[in-house]
C-alpha cells in the first residue's frame, strides 16, 4: 500500500492488538495501528526485524516521518 495522508486517515484499528501496514516506496517504513486506535509512524530494519518508533500521526507529519 502506498501509504498518503488521505490513504493513512482511511486506516481502520483492529480489533485487539496491533496491526502494521507497510509502505511500497519506501522499504522497512510503515504505519502501526493499535486497537484503542492510535497511529504511529514506524520503521523495521530489516536485518535484525527490529522497529523503531518514528512519531505519532498528527504529531510528525508523514514528510518528516520518511525524512528522518
Amino acid at each position: 500500500m502506498k501509504l498518503t495522508d488521505l490513504s493513512i486517515r482511511a486506516l481502520k484499528a483492529p480489533e485487539t492488538g496491533y496491526q502494521i501496514f507497510n509502505d511500497d516506496t519506501l522499504p522497512g517504513f510503515g504505519i502501526r495501528i493499535t486497537a484503542n486506535g492510535a497511529k504511529s509512524f514506524v520503521f523495521t530494519r530489516r536485518v535484525r526485524r527490529q522497529r523503531e518508533t518514528i512519531g505519532r500521526v498528527g504529531i510528525i507529519s508523514l514528510h518528516e516521518a520518511r525524512t528522518d
